[in-house]
């Protein structure tokens, strides 16, 4: 089964539009919709659209981070899909990071530059570079609101996972790393979708400063025992 994990914080103008394309294609899939401190008609829309979805509501606006980890708690999926709310990412995207699980154990989509404002690729770009350089991983686009995660990856990985916000992308990644779970990126159509409530001239800061704190919240965990290694990696998991 599939597990469709989003997090959303006031997205009642943007969300229905994903649902509905993702219900005609998977209508018999676990939707977790995590409502993050929102105050308009997000939690009413994602019902109209799908009675069956579950629905957690964290009373305030914590971040990204924490709502993903409370979504992944639920899930009972063998497939894990996460995504932003704004389904920039056209649902039949899907089918090809579930294929490229047959290989690896997470999938991620790669956003083409095409397309987005120049402000846009240059604080990606640089952004991509300086979470390479810092980190080691080998991922380009961190920071893609599409991942498909195999469920016992995913349990392991965002139970380690303490960052709030959105530094949970990078911090995941490198648990993923650290676990010995095989990552790969998969090139997928994008569309911009309007109604971002990132600013990237204004919010570039705290990109930056949750990234420095992803790497630290991990560094940490490794060195107080923590973090330890992967269950799977000790039984020879490749």
């Amino acid at each position: 089964m599939l597990s469709i994990i989003i997090p959303a914080y006031n997205e009642e103008s943007r969300i229905g539009t994903p649902l509905k394309e993702f219900r005609s294609l998977w209508g018999d899939a676990e939707l977790i919709v995590v409502s993050d401190g929102s105050t308009d008609r997000t939690i009413e829309v994602v019902k109209k659209i799908w009675p069956e979805a579950k629905v957690i509501e964290i009373q305030n606006n914590i971040g990204k981070g924490f709502a993903v980890r409370q979504g992944v708690k639920e899930a009972t999926g063998d497939i894990i899909c996460i995504m932003d709310a704004d389904g920039a990412a056209p649902p039949d995207e899907f089918r090809k990071l579930q294929q490229a699980l047959t290989h690896c154990d997470i999938a991620i989509g790669c956003r083409p530059t095409s397309g987005r404002t120049f402000i846009r690729n240059l604080v990606g770009k640089c952004y991509g570079l300086i979470v390479r350089f810092t980190t080691g991983l080998k991922v380009k686009d961190t920071q893609c609101g599409f991942k498909v995660f195999k469920k016992d990856c995913a349990k392991e990985i965002f139970n380690a996972c303490r960052v709030d916000g959105f530094g949970i992308d990078v911090e995941s990644l490198l648990l993923a790393q650290h676990f010995g779970y095989k990552v790969t990126e998969v090139p997928i159509n994008w569309r911009e979708i309007p109604g971002s409530k990132v600013n990237l001239v204004k919010d570039s800061w705290r990109m930056f400063w949750e990234l420095f704190k992803a790497i630290n919240t991990v560094k940490r965990g490794m060195e107080d025992g923590r973090i330890g290694l992967s269950a799977s990696v000790s039984a020879g998991h490749n």
